[in-house]
């Protein structure tokens, strides 16, 4: 829903509207099972933390960690 400025560099993004993409479109497809369960753990009142990969608008492969609280 939103993507802050570093954010937008991290996928290099940057004076790109990502409006009406996926998350999913970033994360390397591998990831997408882990990431799920990630953000269901989250919306459901738990803290969570995953290590994933993603693909930048330019191609590059990137390894992020998130941890995230509700």
């Amino acid at each position: 829903l939103h993507a802050n400025a570093a954010a937008l560099a991290l996928a290099a993004a940057e004076g790109h509207n990502l409006r009406d993409t996926s998350i999913y479109a970033l994360v390397v497809p591998e990831s997408h099972t882990p990431f799920g369960r990630f953000l269901a753990t989250v919306c459901a009142g738990a803290e969570a933390s995953l290590e994933f990969d993603i693909l930048t608008l330019r191609g590059e492969r990137r390894s992020l960690e998130s941890n995230a609280v509700p």
